[in-house]
């Protein structure tokens, strides 16, 4: 171990000759990257000279576990740990119960996880892969960090973490209520995810090979009530909405509060739909003035609605009537033609200030006045109007935002467009049910505020799992301090 020390104390002194000699002739940058570098390096070595110091874990020639049972030292053997700082070598007593399995007490003293990359890493490299790609990941990590690794590693952490996002969900308490605002908000969503072709090999199932699968994606949060822009305002950020349009001075958005995301690809629809049900309910206090469920024109997410969130209001995300604004205004003039925005824009405008019965009747006037071939015609009948006439009563966008209700999806990081769209609707990309389902879980807690305490949770979760039966009556710590005591 004295040589440990050693070479730990020569390193900073390199670090020490580097920022006060050698470095003197670099620009700051590459001073800088020089010593994140040496940093690295140093690490790793003070991370081995804790290893020694901890020592292997070795209790005598027996030791007795909590139930009684008598384990019999075998041999030390190596295990390898990846850390951020790169690659140790751990040296553990292994002990063997007679007709039993055997135990390294040592891992269960340190927490060791049961795959070989620590928990701090595995918790930096699925953030960097639910935030860009797992190439992106693999990248990232050589790049900060020097860590040699292929992307099939990362996959497999953010794949064993599925079950583990699941149990911690079931976990978690409402928020306090002085910590809520007075609207409750449920925000329900649908969003297909394309997926690979299966396995020739592999028995065929229901639907088409290659194509989108539908994800359930739920929001809980609360907020307070939202000062909206005057409507004209809206309708131009609606129709503009790539552009940079600036926010009114006189307007705020309201930030939302405690957002909880669930979101699934292979969870059932009415088990995800109850879980979001059990934590929106739980959320109900005293204070709470207004309760909404928000989402888009799929029948059976307002099939859920109705049955789980009875006599709350309901409101169609407007992104989506957006949409088919446009749908209709490009049967009638080119993409993206000033024509074709005003359309949209005066129908937009007429929405939210109560208008929607004028909408649908124009529409309906359209369908008869031969303006349109007998295609485009089906187009408006089959795409537009039903989904107009069918949501009606979810159209009121002149009482949402008299009373500061959100109206439309955008509001509420973290729904569809940020949880899939931004992630795994990329150029090329295909995924797995397992794969997809694995993004979906992490991705929904790095949107949210929970990520840490998630990694809080499933690093004691696994201790429980792998260590719970391996309750030595002495600590090998402390057994070691009895050795160094009595010598």
């Amino acid at each position: 171990m004295e040589e440990n020390i050693l070479e730990a104390q020569r390193e900073f002194n390199k670090l020490v000759g580097f920022v006060t000699r050698e470095g003197l002739s670099l620009e700051l940058h590459e001073v800088e990257a020089e010593l994140f570098r040496m940093l690295l390096a140093l690490g790793r070595m003070l991370l081995e000279l804790f290893l020694r110091s901890v020592g292997t874990g070795h209790m005598g020639r027996t030791t007795t576990l909590a139930d009684g049972s008598v384990l019999r030292y075998r041999r030390t053997s190596p295990k390898k740990y990846l850390s951020v700082f790169g690659e140790v070598v751990i040296m553990r007593a292994y002990y063997l119960k007679d007709g039993g399995k055997g135990v390294f007490p040592l891992e269960a003293q340190l927490n060791l996880p049961k795959r070989m990359y620590s928990y701090l890493l595995q918790k930096w490299m699925t953030r960097w892969a639910v935030k860009t790609t797992y190439e992106g990941a693999v990248a990232t990590l050589e790049d900060f960090l020097g860590l040699d690794l292929a992307h099939r590693p990362i996959q497999r952490v953010a794949r064993d973490l599925t079950p583990v996002v699941n149990e911690f969900n079931d976990t978690l308490e409402p928020p306090e209520a002085s910590e809520e605002g007075p609207i409750l908000i449920e925000s329900l969503d649908g969003k297909g995810i394309p997926m690979c072709k299966p396995n020739p090999d592999q028995p065929k199932t229901p639907g088409k090979p290659g194509k989108k699968k539908m994800a359930l994606v739920t929001a809980t949060l609360s907020a307070d009530p939202y000062d909206h822009q005057p409507v004209e305002e809206i309708a131009d950020r609606l129709v503009n909405e790539s552009s940079k349009t600036q926010r009114s001075k006189k307007t705020r958005r309201a930030r939302p509060h405690q957002k909880r995301i669930l979101a699934s690809l292979t969870q059932d629809r009415s088990t995800l739909m109850n879980k979001a049900q059990t934590a929106a309910m739980s959320r109900i206090h005293p204070h709470t003035e207004i309760k909404a469920v928000l989402g888009d024109g799929e029948k059976n997410i307002w099939k859920f609605a109705n049955e789980l969130f009875p006599n709350w209001m309901q409101v169609l995300d407007i992104i989506h009537v957006r949409d088919k604004l446009w749908l209709a205004a490009h049967l009638y003039y080119k993409k993206e033609s000033p024509e074709a925005r005003e359309y949209v824009r005066e129908r937009l405008v007429a929405l939210l200030t109560g208008e929607a019965d004028s909408i649908i009747e124009d529409f309906q006037i359209a369908m008869e006045d031969g303006s349109l071939s007998a295609s485009k015609t089906e187009t408006l009948r089959s795409k537009v109007l039903g989904y107009f006439v069918n949501n009606r009563d979810r159209l009121q966008y002149d009482k949402y935002l008299a009373i500061g209700l959100p109206i439309g999806s955008g509001v509420i990081e973290g729904t569809c467009k940020n949880l899939i769209n931004d992630r795994m609707e990329r150029s090329g990309m295909r995924w797995s049910p397992d794969g997809a389902e694995a993004i979906l879980k992490l991705r929904s807690l790095e949107l949210t505020d929970l990520w840490y305490d998630f990694w809080a949770f499933r690093t004691q979760r696994e201790k429980q799992m792998l260590y719970s039966e391996q309750r030595i009556l002495q600590h090998p710590l402390e057994y070691q301090l009895d050795v160094n005591k009595a010598a």
